[in-house]
């Protein structure tokens, strides 16, 4: 969590991870106030730019619920 807070927009790891827990521990700190929601939401929508950057594709790249139509527009 330590990289999240301070502003790395993905988690890179070298060795076997838990995933389920690791996304676990980030709802826990967004519900805690550790990481603000905007936090992730920004890293989200930057992650998302630069795929559409490097892809050269215009419309959406990714399956994604309602829920994430907004990050996308």
């Amino acid at each position: 969590m330590q990289a999240i807070v301070a502003g790395n927009t993905m988690l890179l790891y070298a060795q076997q991870v838990d995933i389920p827990a690791l996304i676990g521990s980030v709802h826990a700190a967004v519900d805690d106030g550790t990481i603000p929601m905007a936090t992730i939401d920004d890293a989200a929508r930057k992650v998302l730019v630069l795929r559409r950057t490097v892809s050269g594709k215009t419309g959406r790249f990714v399956h994604c619920f309602e829920e994430c139509l907004a990050v996308i527009d």
